[in-house]
């Protein structure tokens, strides 16, 4: 039916000739470290969502593209994983925390944390992110918390003369 209709059915798309697959050069990321890191603001965005601050040290910048996420370390070892909410900017990074009930980070130690409360992290992580290669206009949705990456994304290319067109 979506066929006839003249839609794209990727999923059930084959080729009818050989064909060559090449892929773009991989973009390379900074490689992961361990770094301190303090809470310089948190604020509520709504009931469950924080907007969390940190700030690293001055002499520490953290190079990461906008898209990729970083791992708070707990006291036992554990991680935490969190989408960075902005583009790379001196040594403040936001992030919108969504506060789970019972939760050892979210809820126990995000429901405590004052400006200046120490954390160590570790980022950047992952490779989502804007391949300028890849220029062609855009259509970006995120729901909820997954607008973090987005976010970052986005203001990264605010800041670009060159920015594809973005829905």
């Amino acid at each position: 039916e979506e066929a006839a209709q003249g839609y794209a059915l990727a999923c059930q798309a084959r080729p009818r000739s050989d064909l060559c697959i090449s892929v773009a050069n991989p973009r390379q990321f900074a490689e992961p470290r361990r770094l301190d890191a303090t809470v310089h603001r948190i604020a509520a965005l709504c009931d469950d969502v924080i907007h969390l601050t940190l700030a690293l040290p001055p002499d520490t910048p953290l190079d990461y593209a906008p898209g990729q996420y970083m791992n708070v370390v707990l006291p036992d070892g554990a991680t935490r994983s969190f989408s960075m909410a902005s583009a790379p900017a001196g040594n403040l990074v936001d992030f919108h925390v969504r506060r789970i009930p019972g939760g050892r980070y979210t809820d126990q130690w995000l429901g405590q944390a004052r400006p200046g409360a120490a954390l160590e992290i570790e980022a950047p992580l992952g490779v989502f992110s804007y391949h300028e290669e890849d220029w062609r206009p855009m259509i970006m949705m995120a729901t909820g918390t997954g607008i973090a990456p987005i976010k970052a994304i986005l203001e990264s290319l605010l800041d670009n003369d060159d920015c594809p067109p973005v829905t």
